[in-house]
């Protein structure tokens, strides 16, 4: 989620507590540009203990040093790292289950990548608020984002974001019903995962292509799906995988 930046810990805490005495020494002796590369090195060392607090699993202390950070990064008008900032802390809220604020966030982080014309910005912050459309079966406006989304990815040619965008749809039209469409969709998932090699991609796509074609009482294609989606869980050593494969 939040890119790692090697700075040191002390230089954090020093400089986060005389801020404000290196702003003014620097602005009377017409260092702004010192300035500016201090404050950026602070605002890339706080979104890194957002990060670490992230995997720790404290979400309210990542969510507290990436506002942190967003003040930061705002004030020196940095807006590609204003946009990753508003996204990352859509992440934190929609693990949260705070479906609306992350919504809010991703639309924030959207409109950015929009002006700036970031493509992959565009397209990441899309799926997000695809996913969260879907969860709230909101499945036309989540299906216009998802395609949004997949029309970034084929532009920029990558194939693993492709295969993630065709897999969420897949899962969408099998929640709204229409197995046959979603087999369509995850199929082509599947070829995308193994061409970029996404090995959880594929074991994600084989468990929902079992599903499918089990709604389609197609039960001999559905057991051979669900014995790959295993095999995989086994291999990656995954629980959770290896519990839904055997449903």
């Amino acid at each position: 989620m939040v890119k790692a930046y090697g700075k040191k810990f002390f230089w954090f805490v020093f400089f986060f507590q005389a801020e404000d005495g290196i702003r003014d020494l620097v602005r009377s002796r017409g260092l702004g540009d010192v300035y500016k590369r201090q404050t950026l090195s602070l605002a890339k060392t706080i979104n890194l203990l957002g990060g670490i607090y992230w995997n720790l699993g404290k979400l309210e202390m990542a969510s507290e040093k990436l506002f942190q950070a967003l003040k930061l990064r705002e004030k020196l008008g940095d807006s590609l790292g204003v946009a990753h900032a508003y996204n990352n802390i859509g992440l934190i809220y929609d693990t949260q289950g705070k479906q609306n604020q992350a919504l809010d966030m991703y639309y924030k982080a959207l409109t950015i990548y929009q002006k700036l014309k970031n493509d992959l910005g565009v397209g990441r912050a899309s799926n997000n608020i695809a996913i969260i459309l879907k969860n709230q079966k909101r499945f036309t406006e989540s299906l216009d984002m998802f395609l949004k989304s997949y029309e970034v990815d084929v532009k920029n040619n990558n194939v693993d974001d492709q295969g993630k965008t065709l897999s969420n749809i897949g899962q969408l039209y099998l929640d709204i019903g229409n197995p046959k469409e979603g087999i369509n969709y995850l199929l082509k998932a599947k070829l995308a995962f193994e061409q970029s090699k996404n090995e959880n991609g594929l074991a994600a796509v084989f468990l929902n292509l079992g599903r499918a074609y089990e709604q389609v009482g197609n039960y001999g294609t559905s057991v051979a799906f669900y014995a790959r989606a295993l095999e995989l869980a086994v291999k990656l050593k995954s629980i959770e995988w290896q519990r839904d494969a055997h449903k």
